[in-house]
């Protein structure tokens, strides 16, 4: 599994507000961008089965008016669940309508469409923000930005029907000390091995064949969901984000080389 044989590597994995990010043991970042940028969701797929984390991919948003009235506009986010591809929503209250008279149209005109204006004390904002995004110069410019949440992995409470509740959005989180105990990597101490030397502790010989052991049995449990998740995520989502992924042991040595190969240049 290509997380196994990162973090054995050294490498710093992480997922922090919302990012996958990792940090090379060789030191060469600039190489470690360009390899994980080409790697992204295959690794994503398998921290996430790993770990047992459900996050969402933001897919796209909708504008219209939800209720009657003035200010019955709203925006409804899209979000696909990265682990079953199934989709789940939330809706924003926005205003549909221009807040004063311009070159473009005269105030409370209909805004073109896809475009929108959040209210101050509503939840959109917050949640842009908590994303870890800047706000655009003017409230009504929101439609360019929305790309932005393509890049921020979210999680938050579901409801049966598909409905994700506003405040509890917010991006994923998972430190790399936490991947470092559920692959059972983390288990391994370095006060087993040589400490001083041309000296081995009394208790070498036989400690260290039950790490290994515990170890092994660690990733051998961990590494056949793998591979369904794998499949499973580029099946589901295909049609929107990502292509279909296998990860046979031999591919997953070819980018491990080709990583070792950069970060070595």
């Amino acid at each position: 599994m290509l997380l196994n044989k990162l973090l054995r590597r050294g490498d710093q994995l992480s997922i922090e507000s919302g990012r996958l990010k990792l940090i090379p043991a060789s030191g060469k970042q600039a190489a470690a961008d360009q390899w994980l940028a080409d790697n992204h969701d295959l690794l994503l797929s398998e921290i996430l089965d790993t770990t047992g984390r459900q996050a969402f991919r933001f897919i796209g948003y909708t504008t219209g008016k939800y209720v009657r009235g003035k200010n019955g506009g709203g925006v409804t986010l899209r979000f696909a669940d990265l682990s079953t591809g199934e989709q789940a929503y939330c809706i924003f209250n926005a205003r549909l309508d221009r807040e004063r008279s311009s070159k473009h149209g005269e105030k409370d005109s209909r805004l073109p469409s896809g475009q929108f204006r959040p209210p101050k004390g509503g939840d959109f904002i917050p949640f842009w923000q908590r994303c870890g995004l800047a706000l655009p110069r003017r409230l009504s410019a929101f439609h360019d930005y929305m790309g932005k949440l393509k890049r921020v992995l979210l999680i938050g409470d579901i409801d049966n029907t598909g409905r994700l509740k506003n405040r509890t959005l917010r991006p994923l989180e998972i430190s790399h000390s936490e991947l470092l105990q559920v692959t059972g990597i983390g288990l391994i101490s370095p006060d087993n091995f040589r400490t001083t030397s041309g000296q081995f502790p009394d208790n070498f010989r036989t400690r260290v064949p039950d790490k290994e052991m515990l170890e092994t049995k660690c990733l051998q449990g961990l590494q056949p969901d793998s591979g369904t998740c794998a499949k499973h995520y580029g099946n589901k989502l295909k049609s929107n984000t990502v292509k279909g992924y296998a990860s046979p042991s031999n591919e997953v040595d070819e980018w491990l080389a080709d990583y070792q190969l950069a970060s070595n240049e």
